[in-house]
């Protein structure tokens, strides 16, 4: 009788198996209720060191672009790797999409390529649906939107476009940039990737000039030829000192009439 009422009136626990053990505090069932293993952070079976995994990957690079007076310029570096790895030496980071939009990307290539075909997929039905070019707006917009609805699991890319709006004026130049999740930005120049920290600083000094004394701002009367001396004279300068930046610097320069222009510049191999 007495080991009856003490099993009734002390603590009790189910087990694992269904079995009621006397004698735990309610504050142990809680926290086993609410116990949690985190397999990511497993110890490896053979060698017990804790390993974990991620499905995202940084393939760096640096980006660039800038809007000019009457063209827009997109500028990337061919190198593509991991860490200390180096997978391809020829990689392209700058596209022409339908419409005569230019898009750079920096970060996964993998997101890159994926959100590439999807933009032109929806682009050609914008085409064929509304018979009419999209402008910088509307594909600014639409890539807005891509991105938006992965923001549960975002694409790991940082991108840039630049092409032209029609206004009653005629064809403005415009620049759009993103995060990972499709929140934009209207700019004149933007750099990303990995080394953005350098790339963005000279960009200011060599077209903004805001804090060199007897000089203005360089944005509306560059030139094409000048805009391609600078924006070759920042990668040189950012393969240097990054090492997930080089091999070459690819430039791809779109003006009114819907003409690209691309140039391919060496930087260091190594």
């Amino acid at each position: 009788c007495y080991s009856f009422c003490t099993l009734l009136t002390q603590p009790t626990k189910m087990s694992m198996t269904g079995m009621v053990l006397p004698g735990m505090q309610r504050s142990a069932i809680q926290e086993d209720a609410t116990e949690k293993i985190d397999v990511s952070q497993a110890p490896d079976r053979k060698t017990g060191k804790q390993v974990s995994w991620s499905p995202y990957d940084d393939n760096g690079g640096t980006t660039f672009a800038f809007a000019g007076k009457d063209f827009v310029l997109v500028a990337a570096d061919t190198r593509m790797s991991s860490q200390y790895s180096i997978y391809s030496r020829d990689t392209s980071k700058c596209s022409t999409l339908p419409g005569n939009t230019l898009l750079v990307s920096a970060g996964m290539q993998a997101d890159r390529e994926y959100l590439n075909k999807v933009i032109r997929h929806k682009l050609n039905w914008y085409q064929y649906d509304c018979k009419k070019t999209p402008d910088a707006n509307a594909v600014s917009q639409l890539i807005s939107t891509i991105l938006y609805s992965r923001r549960f699991f975002p694409l790991y890319t940082w991108n840039i476009i630049a092409g032209f709006n029609v206004t009653p004026e005629g064809k403005v130049p415009a620049l759009y940039s993103y995060d990972i999740v499709g929140c934009l930005q209207q700019h004149r120049y933007r750099a990303f990737g990995s080394g953005a920290g350098m790339a963005q600083p000279m960009a200011d000094m060599f077209f903004d000039q805001e804090n060199m004394k007897g000089r203005g701002s360089i944005i509306d009367t560059c030139t094409v030829e000048q805009a391609i001396e600078l924006v070759t004279n920042m990668f040189e300068s950012v393969a240097e000192r990054q090492i997930s930046t080089g091999d070459a610097v690819e430039i791809q320069i779109l003006n009114a009439d819907g003409e690209v222009r691309i140039e391919k510049i060496p930087l260091r191999r190594d």
